[in-house]
C-alpha cells in the first residue's frame, strides 16, 4: 500500500464502524434526518475512495457503498434486513482495517 498513513486509515475505520451502527436505532425510530445521514455518508465513502486510492479497487469498501445505497434506495425495508446489512456493513469495516491499518509488531 502507498498510502503513508495507514494508522489514520485504522481510526478512520473505526469510525466508520460507529456511523454505521448509528443507522440502526435512527431506522427503528424513524427519524426524519435518516436519508440526509445516509446520503452524507455514502459521500464520505465514495470521496474517500479518491484521497485513499486502493479503497477503487476493494471489493469490501464497493460493498460498504452498495449497502448504503440500498438503505437509500429502500426507505421502507422491515428492520430485520437493515440489522443484517448493518451488522454485514460492521463486518466488513473490521476487514478493511485489519487490511489497511498498521500491525504493531510484539518484540
Amino acid at each position: 500500500m502507498s498510502y503513508p498513513y495507514k494508522s489514520v486509515i485504522g481510526n478512520w475505520s473505526a469510525d466508520l464502524i460507529n456511523k454505521f451502527f448509528k443507522i440502526l436505532p435512527m431506522w427503528e425510530q424513524n427519524v426524519t434526518t435518516l436519508p440526509i445521514y445516509l446520503e452524507g455518508l455514502k459521500d464520505d465513502l465514495v470521496n474517500c475512495s479518491i484521497v485513499v486510492t486502493e479503497f477503487k479497487s476493494d471489493g469490501d469498501y464497493l460493498t460498504l457503498v452498495c449497502i448504503l445505497q440500498l438503505l437509500i434506495s429502500n426507505p421502507d425495508l422491515n428492520t430485520n434486513k437493515v440489522r443484517r446489512q448493518i451488522f454485514r456493513a460492521i463486518n466488513i469495516c473490521n476487514t478493511l482495517r485489519a487490511r489497511y491499518s498498521v500491525q504493531e509488531v510484539s518484540s
